[in-house]
């Protein structure tokens, strides 16, 4: 069992590379959409 979970490891720890920056870029998305927002309603914005 211990060897089946390193090997997964192995396999899977490339995974990171993809994964990490994924985070951050929708961290990102989602702190500018919030700034973006800053209170306005939607009539303010453009939207009906």
């Amino acid at each position: 069992m211990l060897l089946g979970s390193i090997g997964l490891a192995a396999l899977l720890g490339w995974l990171d590379y993809l994964l990490i920056p994924a985070l951050l870029f929708f961290i990102g998305l989602t702190l500018y959409a919030s700034s973006r927002r800053d209170g306005k309603t939607g009539r303010e914005r453009g939207c009906e």
